[in-house]
């Protein structure tokens, strides 16, 4: 893969279309300063995804795009292309050129192609990763990113090696999954906040549960026992209106006679119907089963057409294969014939690898020996040196010693009394920071407890709120069960004053005259509604009175003209009771065990005279055993006797049974009418007060929460009050311990003043002894020191030119080990081509084969399906000439059932005068069923519950489950029994149920999503183990390898020396660790690279580089002026090493250096001959300045 074309148009200063061919080898760019050379790294850098402006040394994006000139407008977009061979060598696509094109307009649109296909950013990165390609590695190299290479800082060294390994990708995972990691422990925090509010709301639900549920058994088996009892009572209604029902058959004989005619006659009809919809189904059976084979016909020949498609595409699909598979064998004959190209390439590269490695062993050999010899000429002609230099600087050095001694006593007693006034200020500055600090801690525990008590104060205002909370809970409760009450009180008045206004239990009669003569002054209502009596006696005085409950009373002489117009529309019996006049009488005594029924009746006195007429010999008794010893003794005779239980005794005579509901009675209705209106008006009071108390409760906890959201910024700020006390303390004490430390530091360097002054006086009196010494001595001179100068010169040039030729062997050797890895990598893409290849053989040809079975299989099925097509048509002939034949049949019977009906509307008029014989009968049943009506509304109303009158309670089983008995209790007595345990209960907060539920499900749902961000904790924290183990392991071998490579480079470079590279920090996780370059030239001691010239920090940056090339070869790489800081001598070194490179990279150099451009293959020429707009031009060699022999040996690029 190589790169072979740069396009530009629009990009900084190349406004026009620019176009740069790139051949193997090296190609240099040249030209003035400013002319726009670097215009050319900046598009390259850009066009590989670089998104940030600074580094395209602009301020925006928009300004890379041409922004004009006095004579040029500026243009609206820019655009550059960067275009390579050999693709699909290096990266995952079918294509052999690939074409990577990025554009960006001024209105901020900025789009990515590859091939001319749109492409998202990240798509391209993820494509180039792991191939020495991007904005930001060794593929683009700028001056000043040889600096940051070997900068103390080492984030670009280290982005460096992570490429060459790799692990871009890996660090991106590893980033994204902390991320997460810190969104679910954010999430965790938030959800163990809610989960402990929430658990506090539902343990307080918990026993209003309890309760409510109390209330709800209770009120189910009050409503099962209400329900049984209604039951029971609605059946012996049933019962009753079953025998008037008897009697109304047995009185409508001829009637059901000539129901018996009608019947005969409508079955005739309804056989005549039967036969008819008999025949009319048949017919639509048939219409629908020829539309069905209609349907079926058509589908078939939809089926055949699909199937003859089918066909021609599988065909067209079988004709594909077949071409892939041909294209497939054709790629595997190119691919096994370039195989063998490799095998040879393969041979060659190992005899001279072979022949490298004896010519090495040679020259080193050589060296050796020459540098042997050196070495001893060398030292010995060092070793003479030095004896008569030695002496001179030693008696220099010697007496500079005795001159620095005395200056250095001098010193130290100089330093001793500064040491003195700044240890003064030293206890000065501490004892002020010690009582500043005392302050803080002060203040500090000030903050704390403000803080402490602002938590107590939240804890006691969330309490306030629940307790605010549960009070409104409960006030809704009551409220609810106010209105429940109001509701069924307002509904029963509401149905009472319906039965009373349609004169329900009244005769049809009776009702008419209500309706007709209630406004009249003479009728004063019925005789039910002008009494009251006690629950007690209540069954008693109906059960006396009877029919008499019924009759309307009326002034005397008034009522018989009513009864006659009643008569003459026929509409209906009514009984009438003429008001009697005069004043009540006195009360007869009443005989022993018994008490009037008239006292148990109130009533007005204008009606007393008439009651007395009617109950003035009625007597109440308590039991029947009482009623009979009465009408047993003197005067029974005359005497009636009523029990509480409904029975009334005459003597000879005794009547008794069931009764109806109580609203279907009339007696007391009016009475509790207004009982219920009194109630009702009564209970609006309570409603407002607890209204009140409702408002009041909420008013305290919206003040409670307002209170609580106020303390939750309070405790905020006091939170930050007390962590800055804390950052303030702390950064007291990290002063006080800083100035103790100095002070320490000041007792430890007087005592080390001291010490060195006594070191300094013993020492000047050595020195001054050894100065009068040495005068006594002097070097000999016995040999020739020119001489020897000479033949070590001529030694040391033999062995320079020895030292040469390994170098260059040695680079031949590092050259050829880089062509067989090259090798290996190309042999095993071919060996995956091949291997696609033989895959996508072997799919062409088993697809054409299924899809020529698949077109014989359907050919097959369309010749089945032309052949039933035939038959199907004569048969859908026959169907429809069966469906019209039946169609004349339907028309016949359709006549016979109209002269059917025409004789039952004959026989239908006939029974409807019969009908009106039974309506007498059926008027008393009226009465009855309106009974049973109102008691099935008011269960139906008030249970919820549809009851069937047919069904006996006491013969389905004794009781409803639920509804338990005490031996002897009824069921009146079980639902008063149940009603009183509902009224102790008290009040329920009904709602405390579905509100339980609802926060202990969310509760429970919490504590599941809990679970889940615990296990989605625990699996990201696997997966960034497994990260930083996978890319552990690439990282630290790709580091072996370029360690190894960048020592070999090193000491090619510079002839010797020693370099290194190695982890700092944390040598466990190389991935955050610093990455730390050792150089040291040979002959030089230096403890850091920073110290080395700028020469030597370029020579040691590009090594590096070199060794990363090594392990990971990139396509391509361009140098921006980095040879600037080189000498001629480190020059011909980086040209070299490029050379011996360029055999399998690219390289695009930006030089102003002649000795650069003289390696170079390819010329470019940067000009600007209108200011502001570059192009590029040819260089004529004339132009350039005479240079030494074998200058400019390039061709020279022309561009328009």
């Amino acid at each position: 893969m190589r790169l072979s074309r740069l396009e530009m148009l629009g990009f900084k200063s190349f406004m026009g279309k620019t176009v740069l061919n790139f051949e193997s080898g090296i190609t240099a760019v040249l030209g003035p300063n400013g002319c726009g050379k670097s215009n050319i790294v900046d598009a390259i850098r850009w066009v590989l995804g670089e998104q940030s402006a600074k580094l395209l040394r602009g301020v925006k994006m928009e300004n890379v795009i041409f922004d004009g000139t006095k004579r040029r407008p500026p243009m609206g977009f820019a655009e550059v292309t960067l275009t390579f061979t050999g693709a699909s060598e290096r990266l995952p696509v079918e294509w052999d050129e690939i074409s990577i094109k990025r554009r960006v307009t001024r209105a901020g649109g900025s789009e990515y192609f590859l091939n001319n296909q749109p492409y998202r950013l990240h798509e391209i990165k993820d494509l180039l990763a792991g191939t020495g390609l991007g904005n930001h590695v060794y593929s683009i190299i700028e001056l000043g990113m040889v600096k940051d290479i070997l900068s103390e800082a080492g984030d670009k060294r280290r982005l460096l090696f992570e490429e060459a390994s790799g692990i871009m990708r890996y660090k991106l995972r590893r980033k994204e999954s902390l991320a997460k990691l810190g969104a679910t422990e954010g999430d965790l925090t938030r959800l163990d906040d809610i989960l402990d509010e929430l658990g506090k709301s539902v343990r307080s639900l918990k026993y209003q549960v309890g309760r409510a549920r109390s209330y709800q058994r209770l009120q189910d088996e009050l409503k099962a026992a209400e329900r049984q009892h209604a039951a029971e009572q609605l059946h012996a209604q049933w019962q009753r209106q079953r025998a008037l029902r008897r009697d109304l058959e047995s009185a409508g004989d001829a009637g059901r006679a000539q129901e018996g005619k009608l019947a005969a006659l409508e079955a005739s009809l309804s056989a005549a119907q039967a036969e008819l919809l008999a025949q009319e189904e048949e017919y639509k059976r048939r219409r629908d089963a020829l539309e069905l084979a209609t349907d079926a016909y058509r589908k078939r020949e939809e089926e055949l057409a699909v199937l003859d498609e089918r066909v021609r595409a599988e065909e067209r699909q079988a004709a594909q294969m077949e071409q892939e598979a041909r294209m497939a064998a054709e790629a595997i004959t190119r691919l096994e014939a370039d195989r063998e190209t490799l095998e040879t390439e393969r041979t060659e590269l190992e005899a001279i690898a072979q022949r490298l490695e004896t010519e090495l062993a040679e020259a080193d050999a050589a060296h050796a020996a020459l540098d042997a010899q050196f070495a001893e000429r060398r030292s010995l002609l060092t070793r003479e040196k030095q004896l008569q230099l030695d002496f001179a600087r030693s008696r220099a050095e010697t007496g500079g010693e005795v001159e620095r001694l005395r200056e250095r006593l001098a010193h130290s007693a100089r330093r001793r009394e500064e040491l003195a006034v700044e240890r003064e200020s030293l206890e000065s500055q501490r004892q002020t920071l010690a009582a500043e600090l005392e302050g803080l801690r002060e203040a500090e525990a000030a903050a704390a407890a403000a803080l402490l008590a602002l938590q107590n104060r939240r804890d006691e205002t969330r309490e306030r709120r629940e307790r605010a909370e549960a009070g409104r809970s409960e006030v809704d409760a009551l409220l609810r069960n106010l209105e429940l009450a109001g509701e069924k009180a307002s509904a029963r008045r509401e149905l009472l004053e319906r039965l009373r206004d349609e004169g329900a239990g009244y005769p049809e009669g009776t009702r008419r005259l209500l309706e007709r003569h209630g406004g009249d002054g003479a009728l004063h209502g019925a005789l039910a509604d002008l009494l009251d009596v006690d629950d007690a006696d209540r069954l008693a005085v109906e059960c006396a009175l009877e029919r008499l409950l019924g009759a309307l009373v009326v002034d005397e002489g008034r009522g018989l003209d009513w009864l006659r117009h009643l008569q003459g529309e026929e509409g209906g019996r009514a009984l009438l009771l003429e008001r009697a006049d005069g004043a009540a009488g006195a009360e007869a005594p009443a005989p022993a065990g018994l008490r009037p029924l008239l006292a148990a009746v109130r009533c007005d006195d204008a009606l007393r005279p008439t009651l007395e007429r009617l109950l003035g010999r009625h007597y109440l008794a308590a039991d029947a055993g009482a009623a009979r010893a009465a009408l047993a003794g003197p005067g029974g005779e005359h005497l009636t006797v009523v029990t509480p239980d409904g029975f009334v005794f005459q003597r000879g005579l005794l009547s008794g049974g069931s009764t109806g509901a109580a609203e279907g009675r009339p007696l007391g209705r009016a009475a509790e009418i207004a009982s219920l209106a009194e109630e009702l008006e009564a209970l609006e009071p309570q409603r407002r007060r607890l209204e009140t108390a409702r408002d009041e409760h909420a008013s305290a906890l919206s003040e409670a929460r307002a209170a609580l959201d106020a303390l939750e910024l309070e405790l905020g700020a006091a939170r930050a009050r007390v962590a800055e006390r804390e950052t303030e303390r702390a950064r007291v004490e990290t002063r006080l311990a800083r100035a103790e430390e100095e002070a320490q530091t000041v007792a430890d360097e007087d005592a080390l003043q001291s010490r060195q002054a006594e070191a300094f006086r013993s020492a000047l009196n050595e020195a001054e002894t050894t100065f009068a010494r040495l005068a006594d001595d002097a070097p000999s001179e016995e040999i020739d020191l020119p001489a020897l100068e000479l033949e070590v010169g001529a030694l040391e040039r033999e062995r320079d030119a020895a030292r040469a030729r390994l170098d260059e062997k040695r680079l031949e050797r590092t050259a050829v080990r880089g062509r067989r890895e090259n090798l290996r990598l190309r042999e095993e893409n071919l060996e995956r081509s091949l291997a696609g290849q033989f895959s996508r053989r072997e799919t062409g040809e088993a697809g054409a084969a299924a899809s020529l079975e698949q077109v014989t299989a359907l050919r097959t099925r369309g010749a089945e399906l032309r052949g039933g097509l035939g038959s199907e048509r004569e048969g859908l002939e026959a169907r429809r000439a069966d469906a019209e034949a039946l169609m004349g049949g339907i028309t016949s019977l359709r006549e016979q059932q109209a002269q059917l009906q025409g004789e039952g509307r004959k026989l239908r008029e006939a029974q409807r005068e019969s009908e009106q014989a039974e309506h007498a009968l059926e008027l008393e049943l009226n009465t009855l069923r309106v009974k049973m009506e109102d008691l099935q509304s008011r269960v139906l109303e008030e249970l919820g519950v549809e009851l069937d009158p047919a069904v006996d309670p006491a013969a389905a089983g004794g009781g409803e489950a639920g509804v338990p008995l005490i031996d002897g209790q009824t069921l009146g007595e079980a639902v008063a029994e149940l009603k009183d345990k509902l009224a102790r209960l008290g009040v329920v907060n009904l709602l405390a149920l579905e509100e339980y539920e609802e926060k202990n499900e969310r509760y429970e749902f919490l504590l599941a999503q809990k679970d889940d961000l615990v296990k989605a904790r625990e699996q990201l924290l696997e997966t960034i183990r497994t990260i930083n183990t996978e890319a552990k392991q690439r990282f630290t071998e790709s580091f072996k390898v370029i360690r190894e490579n960048f020592i070999e480079i090193f000491l090619t470079l510079f002839d010797g020396g020693e370099a290194d590279l190695s982890f700092t920090v944390d040598p466990d996780d190389p991935l955050e660790a610093d990455i730390v370059v050792t150089a040291k030239p040979k002959e030089k001691n230096i403890s850091s690279v920073q110290l080395l010239s700028s020469g030597e920090k370029t020579l040691t940056a590009l090594s590096l580089l070199f060794a990363v090339y090594l392990s990971q070869p990139s396509p391509f790489c361009v140098f921006d002026e980095v040879d600037a800081p080189l000498d001629d001598a480190n020059i011909a070194r980086f040209t070299k090493l490029v050379g011996e490179f360029s055999s399998r990279t690219q390289f695009v150099v930006i030089t102003h250096n002649k000795r650069t451009m003289e390696v170079a293959g390819h010329l470019y020429g940067v000009t600007m001959e209108e200011s502001g707009v570059s192009k590029l031009v040819s260089v004529a060699f004339e132009d350039v300045p005479d240079e030494p022999e074998g200058g400019l040996g390039a061709q020279a690029a022309v561009a328009s």
